[in-house]
């Protein structure tokens, strides 16, 4: 087999091995492979009780809770939006409804919490998409003002009950695997076929990659927009009522902190903040790579005001590695 390639010009370009090809398309991926190796490793060889069946179980549901916000913000860093905001009052929102409304079973509870984080789809798709409103500023009234109602509809009360459905899938598992766990990757899959595969997928991103160029393209931008907040809205909705029937309780303070480490796994799995640019399979090793380091730094003993210094120092590097490794390769 010949060691060149013919080049789009006609011309014959050197031969790229493939794996060379898959780290110039995506740097960051690589490298954070490399980096989660080696924290495994780490934790193989220094921490007692790291490869429990108890530590593993919990850590593949906590990969999975997160896992699902990861998912749905990675649509909205595609498409340029920097960050969905609002997902931490929907999460407690779902979780809240999912349990006041179990008593009239799942088929109502489940429908109802997924409506209602779609109610945050359509205003955060107004003010981004149909008013171009900074999604950063769009989403933060948005959260503001939902965790706002929130607080005042529940006074800041816990809820308690589950469904047996929910409980089942909260808190069992299948050869040592949480069934939590195995919904994500089905969900995952899902994903990737979707932005990956699909018209809306390359319409969110272009917008990510120039707004006002997929508009003139003929592109309508205020509809991916919302769709993309619809996807966002139905990983969180997924979050909160995983996490209620995990727990059989809910309360508005619950999912805090859920945006920024969703944010986290995303830009450390290789999604740019720019825009147009990202992976599922990217979020996901983020997502593995954040959950194993807040379980190594839990289990050494880290006090957890530096183990939220760390997740930023790790956000900053990344950044910075991804920026100065693009740079060498010529991409954005």
């Amino acid at each position: 087999m010949s060691d060149t390639q013919i080049a789009p010009a006609g011309r014959v370009a050197p031969y790229v091995p493939p794996l060379r090809r898959k780290f110039d398309e995506n740097p960051t991926v690589i490298v954070v492979t490399g980096a989660l190796i080696v924290l495994l490793l780490f934790a193989a060889v220094g921490l007692d009780g790291f490869w429990s069946a108890q530590n593993l179980g919990t850590l593949l549901r906590n990969s999975a809770f997160l896992g699902f916000v990861a998912l749905g913000m990675t649509f909205v860093v595609v498409s340029g939006l920097i960050i969905d905001l609002s997902v931490v009052p929907q999460i407690a929102l779902a979780a809240i409804v999912v349990i006041a409304l179990s008593p009239h079973g799942i088929a109502v509870a489940a429908p109802a919490a997924i409506l209602a984080c779609l109610v945050f789809a359509v205003v955060n798709g107004i003010g981004a998409g149909l008013m171009r409103g900074n999604g950063v500023i769009v989403t933060l009234a948005t959260a503001t003002a939902g965790m706002g109602v929130l607080n005042y509809l529940t006074g800041g009360a816990q809820y308690s009950g589950n469904t047996s459905l929910l409980s089942w899938i909260g808190n069992a598992s299948v050869v040592g695997v949480p069934v939590v766990f195995l919904i994500f990757a089905v969900v995952a899959v899902l994903a990737h076929n979707l932005l990956s595969s699909t018209s809306f997928g390359y319409s969110l991103r272009a917008t990510g990659t120039n707004r006002s160029a997929a508009r003139i393209a003929g592109l309508n931008t205020t509809r991916t927009l919302t769709l993309t907040f619809a996807v966002s809205s139905l990983g969180a909705a997924a979050a909160g009522m995983a996490l209620a029937g995990y727990s059989s309780s809910a309360v508005s303070t619950m999912s805090a902190g859920y945006d920024f480490n969703a944010l986290a796994a995303v830009v450390i799995g290789g999604t740019s903040l720019f825009g147009g640019r990202g992976s599922i399979l990217g979020t996901v090793l983020g997502v593995a790579f954040v959950q194993v380091l807040l379980s190594v730094l839990s289990l050494v003993g880290l006090p957890f005001q530096w183990q939220q210094f760390v997740q930023g120092f790790i956000i900053v590097a990344t950044l910075a590695a991804d920026a100065v490794l693009r740079r060498r390769g010529g991409l954005r």
